[in-house]
């Protein structure tokens, strides 16, 4: 694996979770209120997820680029 690779992956992902929490993915996709989701609105569940889901890849990236040698 090139040493770049997971910064740029990472860079990747963190766009796309910034499109995913604006406009138009929010906008398209978050902004409503019904289903809940475990009894929260869609719309904080939508915001809930993408923290969860940024949180796992920053372990993943964290794994991948401090490994013990």
């Amino acid at each position: 694996m090139s040493a770049r690779l997971p910064h740029v992956l990472l860079a990747a992902y963190l766009i796309l979770c910034l499109l995913a929490l604006i406009w138009p993915g929010y906008e398209l996709v978050g902004n409503r209120i019904e289903p809940y989701v475990l009894g929260v609105p869609f719309s904080f569940a939508w915001v809930v997820l993408w923290i969860l889901l940024t949180f796992g890849a920053l372990v993943l990236y964290h794994a991948a680029t401090h490994r013990e040698e």
